[in-house]
């Protein structure tokens, strides 16, 4: 770990020692007339183990806690009265890319002063598999030499030893010699003073990697005792990065990302962490019961399997259009890549999109594609009633919900509540579960939204209430049925 450099050292916060001074019960021989620098009296101690909180003082002389208990009458240079408040630990930052804000020019970024105010004290780096520099002495050099004023702990960049190996040519798996050189960078990383590997197996260029790539590099960590935390490579019924328009293939589900993990764990022998565990989409509502069974059952097993989430009913920072990209695009252009194409950068590529909008449109067969697509990107994000505008011409829809534009429109969206007085939309085809596809890799059948062509549920009434049943055929164990609302579950309107 990066210390606070000493620039920065009067911005520590006492809470990053607390648990060096757990053992000390006794004051040391210069704590005489004035026996303290500063104590925090009648706080509620939360010491990071798992214990209840409890009540106590804490006597802290220069950056080290030296007593914990009941200081009585003891004087100190600063008394801080912590009554009816918790005291804790200094907090761990596992996700939050803090490393490119400790790494630029910016003074008041390297201050961190809105992580540290809210008694963060570590952060990590390499999050999503991105180290900042190349190679790790560089990144590590550049906060000793700008300062910081956090804790940092450098991670080895899945991502970033992927494009040192295999520059702009990643859109493929890796060749076992190309393995094995990233291996060797994985090493040089671990030896200049990272704590483990991070990854983003759901973003390029890593999302291109076969899981055994993965494992091998998470091995090259094992022998210094390193972790591995990644962004998995899906969280959701697919990935981020498809949508029902360009599937091609059976899509990675949430679930199977977890396993992935779990399965590193397994094979390199290491920790791992699933970093900001979600269920993404109300499609996926439901499925963290499923997730924590297999990470309680990943345990039992022995492997050290963790996850971490956000405080916070939300995912993703910063606005998310609503309409798919491909169809605000010249038909000359090449999509296929995906919804995180690097086509999509090109200066002025969206300069013409409302009359490519207009005119794919008018067009039955494109304007249902288009259709099924913002079914899945409103669902994907929370459905109607979670997405709020934040961007349009007209200033009097921001701030407010989808479902309320609805109600007030008096239409229905995607996964909304009816409006008042609306009838019922009736079924459409498709909404049942063809028996014929399969996942080969799990040999069971897997239930998508209704969105991704033509797959869903399968319904069935219960005493009378109009409720859907998700069902998973034979082949596996299936997990704990789940039951929702078919007024939860993405509907396509077809034109």
């Amino acid at each position: 770990m990066i210390p606070f450099p000493a620039p920065y050292r009067a911005l520590r916060v006492w809470a990053i020692v607390f648990l060096a001074g757990l053992g000390s019960t006794a004051p040391t021989a210069r704590l005489s007339a004035q026996e303290y620098d500063l104590i925090i009296r009648g706080g509620r101690l939360i010491d990071g183990t798992g214990n209840p909180w409890f009540a106590a003082d804490i006597g802290i002389v220069g950056d080290r806690i030296v007593r914990i208990g009941n200081l009585g009458e003891a004087t100190a240079g600063r008394v801080v009265d912590a009554t009816g408040m918790y005291v804790t630990p200094g907090f761990i930052d596992l996700h939050s890319h803090a490393d490119r804000a400790m790494t630029s020019e910016h003074l008041e970024a390297r201050r961190a002063k809105s992580l540290n105010s809210q008694g963060l004290t570590t952060v990590l780096g390499g999050a999503d598999g991105r180290t900042t520099a190349w190679p790790l002495d560089d990144e590590i050099a550049s906060l000793r030499e700008l300062g910081h004023a956090m804790n940092f702990v450098p991670m080895v960049g899945h991502s970033t030893v992927r494009r040192e190996v295999m520059g702009d040519d990643y859109e493929r798996p890796a060749t076992p010699e190309e393995i094995a050189r990233m291996s060797a960078l994985v090493g040089e990383g671990m030896e200049a003073g990272a704590w483990g590997l991070g990854a983003g197996v759901e973003y390029r260029p890593a999302r291109f990697s076969e899981p055994e790539e993965v494992i091998a590099l998470a091995g090259a960590v094992a022998p210094y005792d390193g972790f591995y935390i990644a962004h998995q490579r899906s969280e959701a019924a697919m990935p981020l990065w498809q949508l029902p328009s360009n599937v091609d293939n059976w899509p990675v589900d949430g679930l199977q990302g977890l396993e992935e993990t779990v399965n590193i764990a397994r094979e390199a022998g290491i920790r791992v962490v699933a970093s900001h565990h979600k269920a993404r989409g109300r499609s996926s509502f439901g499925r963290s019961g499923q997730d924590t069974l297999v990470v309680n059952r990943a345990r039992e097993e022995g492997l050290e399997v963790y996850l971490d989430v956000y405080p916070y009913e939300t995912f993703g920072g910063g606005p998310r259009p609503m309409i798919p990209r491909w169809s605000l695009v010249h038909d000359t252009l090449d999509t296929s890549g995906g919804r995180d194409s690097p086509v999509y950068s090109a200066p002025g590529i969206l300069d013409d999109a409302r009359s490519h909008l207009e005119r794919r449109w008018a067009d039955p067969e494109l304007r249902a594609l288009i259709a099924r697509d913002i079914a899945w990107i409103v669902d994907h994000n929370g459905g109607p009633d979670r997405v709020v505008v934040v961007g349009y011409p007209d200033s009097t829809y921001v701030g407010r919900t989808l479902d309320e534009l609805a109600r007030e429109m008096e239409r229905h969206l995607p996964g909304g509540r009816r409006p008042h007085g609306a009838q019922r939309i009736p079924r459409r085809a498709g909404r049942r579960l063809d028996p014929r596809v399969r996942d080969p890799r799990r040999g069971h059948r897997q239930l998508l939204p209704a969105g991704l062509h033509g797959y869903g549920v399968r319904r069935r009434r219960e005493r009378g209430r109009g409720r859907a049943r998700i069902r998973l055929a034979a082949g596996r164990p299936p997990p704990p049925f789940r039951r929702v609302h078919a007024q939860d579950l993405p509907l396509c309107e077809r034109p």
